[in-house]
């Protein structure tokens, strides 16, 4: 897979650099803008890539002020509004949502 955007099946969210997010320290507080490509995984090795991304029990994704220690993650921020509504609108996604009702349906329905 390449980073621009993808899903993480195991992880059940969507990952890349091409993917806005919030800082996983949302709950902490931050409301930093980052994306969810390889320059924003937390205490990442030196050289993670797609196949040892998979590999780590739990990404996660935080700004250069944070790091894993101050994510809660069993509170992690929703996904980022920009992203729900490129999802949600743009004319590249609709053989997407014509493919996946449900999660079209639980990004409809789940606050921002």
């Amino acid at each position: 897979m390449g980073w621009s955007v993808g899903w993480d099946y195991e992880h059940r969210r969507w990952r890349g650099y091409g993917v806005p997010a919030y800082c996983d320290a949302y709950a902490n507080g931050c409301r930093e803008e980052i994306d969810r490509g390889l320059g924003f995984v937390c205490e990442h090795p030196d050289h993670i890539n797609d196949e040892n991304y998979d590999d780590l029990d739990h990404p996660i994704f935080c700004c250069g002020e944070h790091t894993h220690d101050d994510v809660d993650e069993d509170n992690l921020p929703a996904e980022h509004p920009d992203w729900v509504n490129h999802l949600l609108t743009d004319q590249s996604w609709e053989q997407w949502r014509q493919e996946n009702p449900e999660h079209v349906n639980h990004l409809r329905t789940t606050p921002c």
